[in-house]
């Protein structure tokens, strides 16, 4: 079972269970960011340098990729990349930053920015969705809360008096019940309760009470538009096929 925690995060298991009520009629567009600095680990406290600074390693996309494809329950087709340095950047580190745009199965795109080496705060898990019947935008900092649009229950989406964003919020006691109902030590893994939910379907599945949440197909699924990424960056953003395992 591939162990990627953002696909636990509360606020992507409220998504993904609107999404399957309805809420946001078909999705064709979502997109996420992983952004941060994480300059310091380049190196070693002896001197040599880390997993993360090899130059070409692969983009560390599951973070964003990983919770946008169990939304759509979706896999992705192709994947077109462009990375981005500047001029200061040291000779033999990766690029400070990667923009994945990427088509799926069902048509949908994705866009995605990995930045592990710009000088900025820190925004672990943004994520966005558009959809034939609802909107979301997830919070970005400065008191900003994840909010939602729907149009089987707000405001009508004109060029005028145009449609209002509503807190996401308030949809959680309906759809994630159980979630909020987690003891407070499921919250001390670092990234609110994820953590917490992956361990408890991990055991689960190594005792053989369900398969495993993220197989092996969902964690290649997950990781191969990062490492076929480099293979467009290098083609100047050309579009590159991302097989499927299950076809292997």
């Amino acid at each position: 079972m591939f162990a990627e925690n953002y696909r636990y995060l509360d606020e992507v298991e409220l998504l993904r269970r609107m999404c399957v009520d309805g809420r946001f009629g078909e999705l064709y567009y979502s997109e996420g960011e992983y952004l941060h600095d994480v300059r310091d680990l380049f190196v070693a406290s002896d001197g040599t340098p880390t997993w993360r600074a090899q130059p070409n390693g692969p983009v560390y996309c599951t973070h964003s990729i990983g919770p946008l494809l169990y939304i759509l329950d979706d896999r992705v087709r192709t994947v077109s990349a462009l990375a981005s340095r500047s001029e200061e950047d040291t000779d033999g580190l990766p690029p400070k930053m990667h923009v994945l745009q990427m088509t799926t199965d069902r048509g949908a795109t994705l866009r995605v920015r990995v930045d592990i080496g710009s000088p900025r705060p820190h925004n672990m898990a943004y994520y966005a969705l558009q959809g034939t019947r609802g909107a979301y935008e997830a919070w970005r900092r400065l008191g900003d809360r994840s909010k939602v649009w729907l149009a089987d229950e707000h405001e009508p989406s004109r060029v005028s008096d145009s449609a209002r964003w509503h807190l996401l919020e308030e949809y959680a006691a309906r759809y994630i019940a159980d979630r909020l109902a987690a003891p407070p030590e499921a919250r001390t893994g670092g990234h609110g309760s994820s953590e917490y939910w992956m361990l408890r379907d991990f055991l689960a599945a190594v005792r053989g009470e369900i398969a495993p949440p993220i197989d092996a197909y969902a964690g290649l699924d997950y990781t191969l538009p990062g490492i076929l990424a480099l293979e467009s960056a290098t083609g100047h953003g050309a579009p590159v096929d991302v097989p499927d395992p299950r076809a292997w």
